[in-house]
């Protein structure tokens, strides 16, 4: 995960159509602890899968749930960065 969205470009083959998802992801987010409480997924895991996506798709809600996830949900934050790293 770069600083500069435009450095993403040089890190990945991006398929452009998966930019078609960027709604769903929406509707995912807004969903989210819904989704992880009642499937019992692991957060990290959970939010890890969605932070990857946005990095590349949706950069502005990106830094929106990572500014969240910052504030909410430290530990989960850590441990993401730590995983990816």
């Amino acid at each position: 995960m770069n600083g500069n969205p435009k450095d993403n470009e040089k890190n990945m083959d991006r398929k452009s159509n998966l930019k078609d998802y960027t709604s769903i992801f929406k509707e995912i987010i807004k969903e989210a602890n819904k989704i992880i409480d009642d499937n019992k997924y692991n957060s990290v895991e959970f939010y890890g899968i969605i932070l990857c996506y946005l990095n590349y798709y949706d950069y502005d809600n990106f830094s929106n749930i990572l500014e969240e996830l910052s504030t909410k949900k430290t530990k989960d934050l850590y441990e993401i960065l730590l995983i990816i790293q």
